[in-house]
């Protein structure tokens, strides 16, 4: 069986190994995944992180499938996958190391190693849960996109660095292979488990969130191509932390800077490319004077956050008639499986271009990687 776990909203990515100089296939470990949010903030919807999780599949040796979509994600939890012949350890695909900047690199001025970061994350009330995931091969999914002609993918920059691109807003990690396609075994299933509730639950639902774990052992809904939600033979997961829809969506995300905090980074005053940042200002009051006054007064300045530049100079090209029709070419091999192939692909990594696009009117909350 395969596994597909996916992350949207604010989190930060560590590995037994930094992503500093990692290369496309590189076994970086066991991956961790910090949820944070901002405990300030805690019962202010528009700031709240909630992380909560979801799943597709079907519990072991039961017929019946089991769908969960907004379950709490417990204070701490594991998600493996048993019974594969699958090496131990994180393989980190090219996708990933473009479009998930690293928080070093970002702080560029501030260098920290990576044992300083995870133990500041470790002790942080920033971190309101943490998901650790032993094994598999991840990369980046959908972009951060613009609604303005269609959702086309943004380019965006960090304020107060020089860094600027396209950038992902969904993380997937694969596991498993197709060896038990026909039938089930016992010892092949994708075990979750976690107990603790996080800071969030406790304070949204102090009554019920005393004592609260979660323990799943699932096969995948549907072995046949027949299912309509989800690939045959797999068991998909949704990781999400994040806060309510806006009013309106926003081309910043002041949010981000709850990642530097809960790594340890001293926020400092103000920014130091001025002009950069009085621009930005300039540009958002133009937009929404009161969604800007608003974050920023929440929130403070400081640390770097993501913010796009102009979309209307990113339109994607329409269809054209062309001179002489196009003769047909062979298509790109999708992310999870090759024809006739039981082996598990992640990204080529060589790749660097992507579509994909995000119409959700949520904060934008780009990941950030150690």
């Amino acid at each position: 069986m395969r596994a597909r776990i996916l992350f949207r909203g604010l989190t930060l990515f560590s590995f037994d190994k930094t992503t500093a100089n990692a290369r496309p296939g590189e076994n970086l470990g066991t991956m961790t995944a910090w949820l944070v949010s901002d405990p300030k903030h805690i019962g202010m919807p528009l700031h709240t992180h909630k992380p909560f999780m979801g799943f597709i599949g079907r519990d072991l040796g039961k017929k019946e499938g089991r769908v969960e979509t907004k379950r709490w994600i417990p204070k701490e939890m594991k998600i493996d996958l048993t019974g594969h012949n699958v090496p131990d350890g994180v393989f980190v695909q090219g996708s990933f190391l473009d479009y998930v900047p690293r928080i070093g690199a970002l702080k560029y001025a501030t260098q920290r190693s990576r044992e300083e970061l995870v133990q500041s994350l470790a002790k942080s009330d920033h971190v309101m849960t943490r998901v650790i995931i032993p094994r598999g091969k991840v990369s980046a999914k959908d972009f951060i996109s613009w609604d303005w002609y269609g959702n086309t993918p943004a380019r965006i920059c960090y304020m107060d660095t020089n860094f600027h691109g396209f950038g992902t807003n969904e993380v997937v990690v694969d596991i498993g292979d197709d060896s038990d396609f026909h039938a089930d075994d016992e010892k092949k299933c994708l075990v979750i488990s976690g107990r603790g509730p996080n800071r969030v639950q406790l304070s949204v639902e102090p009554n019920t969130s005393a004592g609260y774990e979660f323990s799943a052992s699932l096969w995948p809904r549907s072995k046949t191509a027949t299912d309509d939600d989800i690939d045959p033979n797999c068991v998909e997961v949704r990781i999400t932390n994040l806060p309510a829809r806006r009013r309106r969506p926003v081309f910043w995300g002041m949010h981000f800077q709850s990642l530097f905090d809960a790594a340890g980074y001293t926020r400092p005053t103000a920014y130091t490319n001025i002009n950069q940042y009085n621009s930005f200002v300039s540009a958002a009051l133009e937009y929404d004077s009161n969604e800007w006054l608003s974050d920023s007064k929440s929130m403070g300045v400081g640390h770097p956050f993501p913010f796009l530049i102009d979309p209307r100079r990113h339109r994607l090209a329409g269809l054209a008639n062309g001179h002489e029709a196009p003769l047909a070419t062979v298509p790109p091999q999708p992310r999870a499986r090759r024809a006739n192939d039981g082996t598990l692909r992640g990204g080529t990594g060589e790749t660097t271009q992507g579509m994909g696009h995000d119409p959700l009117n949520t904060e934008m909350c780009p990941h950030l990687s150690i």
